[in-house]
């Protein structure tokens, strides 16, 4: 997905949301990126996403002294379990569900 840098981060939050229940039916508890902090060896650091200020951060971080403007952010989410209340082969068969 690709998001204008002045996007607000809960247009982009429900965006993502969006798209992440359509795919799975999931839900986001987090949201974050990871950003490096040292090269030798390589390591990165986790930053949440929960706010305006936080993606003005974020973007600064990335694209303040980086040449290429038009590099990707990588976001990453964690999403809420679903646990599972029946077993899917015994609800589809009382309910008549037949293998295609």
């Amino acid at each position: 997905m690709r998001f204008n840098r002045n996007v607000s981060f809960d247009d982009m939050k429900e965006n993502i949301s969006e798209k992440i229940v359509r795919h799975c039916g999931r839900r986001i508890l987090k949201l974050f990126y990871r950003f490096p902090v040292s090269t030798n060896p390589i390591k990165f650091t986790k930053m949440e996403l929960v706010d305006d200020e936080e993606m003005e951060t974020m973007v600064a971080l990335y694209y303040g002294n980086q040449s290429d403007q038009n590099a990707p952010i990588q976001l990453f989410v964690e999403l809420a379990g679903v646990e599972p209340t029946e077993d899917p082969t015994l609800l589809g068969e009382e309910h008549g569900a037949q293998e295609p």
